[in-house]
C-alpha cells in the first residue's frame, strides 16, 4: 500500500526553527493510498523521534464501523491517555457531517464503550451554525450524563458577535448551574481607570515606609511594606573577577537591617529627607521614584489581596563619586 508523508516544520519571524504548541519541532503525517490520515509522529531538531508536552510521540488512527479509533504512544511505544489530565486510553471518535468530532468514547480492548475510573465513558461536543463550539458534555457507558473529575457534567460557552468565547457555564447532571466565569482574551479588553486617591496615598506610604523602617528601626513596618519575593538589586563589585555585577538583597536581609543597621542613628541625617514620587499606576501595579539623603531608588509595587507591597527595587548611591567614572 502506498504511504504518503507530509512533514510540517515551524519557524519564527527570523526563520529559526521553533516548537509549536505541542512543544515539538516537526510533525510528520502519514496517509494511506485512499488519503486516510493514519499516523502522526513528532521529531526534534536532529530528526529523532520525540514526545510532546503531553508525553505523546505517536498517534495512530484506524476505522472501525462508524468510529475513528485513536491510539497514542509515548517515546517507549507504550499506550498513553488522551491527555495527562484526562483518563481515556483507546478512543473512538465519532465525526459529524462536517468532519468535526461529535463524540469521543473510552474503549476497552474489545473496542466496547467503557467507563474510566471516575465513571466517564464519553464526552460529546455541539457546534452552532457558524462552527462555534457551544456545548460539551460528559456521559457514562449507559449514555447518561455524569459528573467528571472536575465535578460538572455540561459546559456551555457564550460567544460575542465576532466569535470570541466570552463566558463559560458549568452545569450538573440535571442542568443546574454550578458555576460561571468570564473568559478573557486580548481581543476585547477593559482598560484600567485612573488610580484612586486611596491607592495613591497607600503607594506613597508603602514606598516611604521602607525607608522609615530602615531609618527608625521598625522591622514590623519593613515586613508590612515588602513582599516575601522582594528582588532588591544595586551595582556591586566583585573583587575576584574585578567586575561590576547586579548585587541582590533579600527581604530576610532587609528585616535584619531594620533591626540593627541604624542602631547608632548615624546612617542618615536627622531629620532624614525622604521623597517619593509616583511615576505611574496601572490598576494593580505601580512605579515609584524614591530619593533619600543616601540613595536614589526605583520601586515596583503590586496590589495583592487589596494591599500594596514592594516587589522590585533597584537602587544606587546618590553620590555618583562612589562609582568609577565611565
Amino acid at each position: 500500500m502506498k504511504i504518503t508523508k507530509k512533514p510540517v516544520t515551524f519557524y519564527d519571524p527570523n526563520n529559526k526553527r521553533v516548537t509549536n504548541d505541542r512543544e515539538v519541532f516537526k510533525e510528520v503525517f502519514l496517509y494511506d493510498s485512499n488519503g486516510f490520515k493514519n499516523t502522526l509522529m513528532f521529531y526534534n531538531l536532529e530528526d529523532q523521534p520525540m514526545a510532546s508536552n503531553w508525553g505523546i510521540a505517536t498517534y495512530n488512527w484506524s476505522k472501525h464501523k462508524k468510529l475513528i479509533i485513536e491510539k497514542r504512544y509515548n517515546i517507549e511505544n507504550q499506550e498513553v491517555n488522551v491527555a495527562p489530565y484526562f483518563e481515556f486510553g483507546t478512543t473512538g471518535i465519532l465525526l459529524d457531517k462536517t468532519g468535526a468530532p461529535k463524540a469521543h468514547y473510552n474503549l476497552n480492548e474489545h473496542l466496547e464503550v467503557t467507563n474510566n475510573s471516575v465513571g466517564i465513558a464519553s464526552y460529546q461536543d455541539t457546534y452552532d451554525t457558524i462552527g462555534n463550539h457551544v456545548t460539551y458534555s460528559y456521559h457514562n457507558e449507559k449514555g447518561e450524563l455524569a459528573l467528571n473529575q472536575w465535578q460538572f457534567a455540561i459546559g456551555e460557552k457564550t460567544y460575542d458577535s465576532i466569535g470570541n468565547n466570552i463566558n463559560l457555564k458549568q452545569l450538573d447532571t440535571s442542568g443546574k448551574l454550578i458555576r460561571t466565569r468570564p473568559v478573557y482574551s486580548n481581543v476585547a479588553i477593559v482598560l484600567s481607570k485612573i488610580a484612586s486617591q486611596k491607592d495613591s496615598i497607600e503607594i506613597k506610604e508603602k514606598a516611604l515606609g521602607y525607608l522609615i523602617g530602615l531609618q527608625q528601626l521598625q522591622p514590623e513596618l519593613m515586613n508590612e511594606v515588602l513582599n516575601d519575593s522582594l528582588n532588591k538589586v544595586t551595582i556591586g563589585w566583585d573583587r575576584t573577577t574585578k567586575k561590576e555585577y547586579s548585587q541582590r538583597t533579600t527581604k530576610t536581609q532587609m528585616m535584619a537591617f531594620a533591626n540593627s543597621w541604624n542602631k547608632s542613628n548615624t546612617k542618615f541625617p536627622v531629620p532624614a529627607n525622604n521623597t517619593a514620587v509616583i511615576l505611574d499606576i496601572y490598576n494593580r501595579i505601580a512605579n515609584v521614584k524614591l530619593v533619600s539623603d543616601n540613595w536614589v531608588e526605583y520601586l515596583h509595587l503590586m496590589k495583592l489581596d487589596g494591599t500594596w507591597q514592594i516587589v522590585n527595587l533597584i537602587w544606587q548611591h546618590k553620590d555618583v563619586e562612589r562609582y568609577p567614572k565611565e
